[in-house]
């Protein structure tokens, strides 16, 4: 069901078989993850018609908040998940997860209960106020599913993840045009997201219940603290990290709400959205698979885990690159027929765009891979590099008054070299452990 003839030739490309296992699984979550593609891009032209740029510019600032705050709740120990050896082990960085997780939300529900406007205004978010229940539940419930994704990253259940991954961008696609045509506004392109973003979290508990009933007799406080310790990293470093790189990937929507008006900012958001769908989610899945496969193989084998990434980037280049061409060339025109005459902007953007998105898809999945090294103050200084770039990017826009044009090709460029720099220093990374 999950399987599509471009990622099976990727799989009998590759002769050995460390690196043919992964392009199995990748095969798996890149296949599912192509389905909720074209659930996206299907519905993508009805819900053009039923919101307006403005509503996408609210819900896109709604979006930024929740991927934002998200990754704090658990600390970012569920990324140790994958890595640790028995699944005694695995269950007690589940409950350490689960338990950062209900505290933190219950801190956050209960400061924008109470204070929500104020907060919000911070962030030039006012508007939201309204909706802070629903900020809270998108955050928690991607949370969730995230912790659930990494037991099943953990238990190379590929086929599970690929199939929630569907089901809840489907019912979220379902949501978004049901509220729509009854004129819910903004506040429908919101819920519709939790639902996509969250949605698989009863189907994947399900999925692994009898693993959770059978493992969780090893939880105890005394080993939570143990486990805490052992991955004290991940919250020091992967956390910090973590926000800055959310901070950084929302931060052209949040500059753009700053600086220009929703309209503006909603086309960007669909351009942006229209990029990641049918490049981001395959990528994100193929490096779940090169993170799983990479974890089971460990230090020990650098060399193969370098072989693995250079397919898999190679790969990914050559899937990106014809797409990116044609929305180069012919982004406004496309938008324009598909979304609707007042899509054009958005689709001159994805334009601009359309080179960043070909060196993000290769360079994503290998940032995973600094996990199974420990190394996160690296992957720290990364983002703070880059979003000390993008900070530039903005900064300067605002005090020289740019054109939305200028200050999107000028921050094209930046992440250019942002990914090209990612690539060369994790693959260099690999070589130069190995040849130690």
């Amino acid at each position: 069901m999950f399987r599509s003839p471009f990622v099976s030739r990727l799989v009998r490309l590759v002769l050995h078989k460390d690196i043919e296992s992964v392009f199995r699984g990748m095969a798996v979550l890149a296949s599912g993850s192509a389905i909720a593609k074209l659930i996206g891009i299907l519905s993508l032209p009805i819900l053009t018609r039923l919101y307006t740029p403005g509503d996408f510019g609210i819900m896109a600032v709604f979006s930024a908040l929740v991927q934002i705050v998200t990754p704090i709740l658990t600390l970012r120990y569920g990324l140790a998940i994958p890595l640790a050896r028995r699944d005694a082990t695995a269950m007690n960085v589940v409950a350490v997860s689960v338990l950062t997780l209900v505290g933190l939300g219950a801190i956050m529900a209960l400061i924008l209960w109470a204070n929500a406007t104020p907060v919000l205004r911070l962030f030039s978010m006012e508007e939201l106020a309204a909706w802070w229940w629903l900020i809270v539940a998108g955050c928690m419930g991607g949370a969730i599913y995230e912790i659930l994704s990494y037991w099943a990253t953990r238990r190379r259940s590929y086929k599970i993840v690929a199939r929630t991954n569907v089901t809840q961008r489907l019912w979220g696609s379902f949501v978004k045009i049901g509220l729509g045509l009854i004129s819910f506004g903004a506040g429908g392109l919101m819920i519709g997201q939790v639902v996509a973003q969250s949605g698989g979290t009863l189907a994947m508990t399900k999925a692994f219940w009898t693993d959770f009933t059978r493992s969780v007799k090893h939880v105890r406080p005394s080993r939570m603290r143990r486990i805490a310790l052992l991955y004290g990293s991940f919250p020091i470093y992967r956390l910090p990290s973590q926000f800055l790189l959310q901070f950084a990937k929302q931060l052209p929507l949040i500059g753009f709400a700053y600086l220009y008006t929703p309209a503006i900012t909603g086309a960007l958001s669909v351009a942006m959205t229209t990029l990641l769908l049918p490049l981001g989610l395959i990528g994100t899945a193929m490096g779940n698979a090169l993170y799983a496969e990479a974890a089971k193989l460990g230090l020990k084998n650098r060399n193969k885990i370098y072989k693995m990434a250079k397919q898999t980037q190679l790969r990914l280049f050559v899937a990106s690159i014809g797409p990116a061409l044609v929305l180069f060339i012919f982004g406004p025109q496309l938008f324009a027929l598909t979304l609707g005459q007042e899509w054009e902007m958005a689709g001159h953007f994805a334009s601009i765009l359309a080179a960043v998105t070909v060196f993000q898809f290769t360079s994503a999945p290998l940032m995973q891979l600094l996990n199974i090294f420990r190394d996160q103050s690296l992957f720290l200084l990364i983002n703070v590099s880059r979003l000390i770039a993008v900070c530039a990017v903005f900064l300067i826009a605002e005090r020289l008054n740019f054109s939305q044009d200028r200050v999107l090709s000028i921050y094209s460029i930046v992440m250019v070299i942002f990914y090209i720099s990612i690539s060369y220093i994790v693959m260099t990374r690999l070589k130069d452990g190995d040849a130690n």
